[in-house]
């Protein structure tokens, strides 16, 4: 064995090969990451032109420009309005109550979003169309 076989360099081309695949998936991932950013890039576009929601190309440039600050640690995680809110929720006191308390404070007037009346008139429905329909589809054993 010999120092050339060691580094992987054999007489077979063994390491040119592998430097081709390396190349190759190399190349597979940079296309994705372009078509991810390109998918990333359309979305923001169509949904502010589309839907009149988002903030478009500047916002997807503001947003990106944010986060790499983030990353780098020239900005903080938080904005200073953010801060104040989560100190004022961590620093207040509790409330002592009871969960019918809370739940009676909470009680908003109308239907809810299930209405049970509601259900079981479906569930009858349903029962009765699926009993309608294996009875015709049943044959008969005469």
């Amino acid at each position: 064995m010999n120092a050339s076989n060691v580094a992987g360099a054999g007489l077979d081309g063994a390491k040119s090969s592998h430097n081709g695949e390396v190349l190759e998936y190399l190349s597979i991932f940079v296309v994705a990451l372009v078509a991810a950013g390109v998918v990333i890039a359309a979305a923001a576009f169509v949904t502010t032109e589309r839907f009149g929601t988002g903030r478009g190309a500047r916002g997807l440039r503001q947003d990106a420009r944010r986060t790499w600050d983030v990353v780098r640690r020239r900005r903080p995680t938080t904005t200073p309005a953010v801060s104040d809110e989560l100190e004022r929720v961590v620093t207040a006191e509790p409330v002592e109550t009871t969960m019918d308390d809370f739940f009676a404070a909470n009680v908003t007037p109308g239907t809810g979003y299930l209405d049970a009346e509601v259900l079981v008139d479906r569930v009858g429905r349903a029962a009765s169309a699926a009993k309608a329909a294996a009875t015709r589809t049943t044959p008969s054993h005469e």
